[in-house]
């Protein structure tokens, strides 16, 4: 839709969840999480709706996708490996990479099945990641390099942090 509401669009018609929508940094591509083939992927597509393109595959949930500053790479979560934690991959869906390795959920918190909290953004010059966890028992702030070193929590409250952004 246009910023003042009018104009609106519908981009996918099925009867699955597609949830978490971000554009891609030069607008001419969105990503987002889907349950269309089951399991939540992650998926790409065309900023009118065309070109849908699941990038991931796994039977696992891969959820909460962030697209880098420079349009080359997606960081997402996925509990593809025990719990949740931080995948990057190329905007191609190549080359996954698991970033954190904590016992904790990173990335993608569910308490339910109706209630659950994400938090995943890129820093602006695409150096950075900041994302929510529970290594401290409580969902936090987190930054790291985007290579996953220097993890470093940013916030020690007894509330609830989520929903990043830069």
């Amino acid at each position: 839709m246009q910023p003042d509401g009018s104009g609106l669009t519908r981009l996918t018609a099925n009867p699955a969840d597609d949830a978490l929508p971000q554009w891609s940094p030069d607008g001419s591509k969105l990503v987002f999480s889907s349950t269309r083939d089951g399991s939540p992927e992650i998926y790409t597509m065309n900023a009118d709706g065309s070109g849908v393109t699941r990038l991931t595959a796994n039977a696992a949930p891969d959820v909460a996708p962030a697209w880098s500053p420079d349009g080359t790479q997606i960081a997402f979560a996925s509990s593809r490996d025990g719990n949740y934690e931080v995948y990057m991959m190329n905007a191609d869906g190549s080359g996954v990479t698991r970033l954190t390795t904590d016992a904790a959920e990173d990335g993608f918190y569910a308490v339910s099945a109706s209630e659950a909290y994400y938090g995943l953004a890129w820093s602006p010059d695409g150096t950075q990641l900041v994302f929510i966890s529970r290594r401290d028992g409580n969902l936090e702030l987190y930054k790291m390099n985007a290579d996953g070193t220097a993890q470093t929590r940013l916030t020690n409250t007894s509330g609830l942090e989520a929903f990043t952004d830069w």
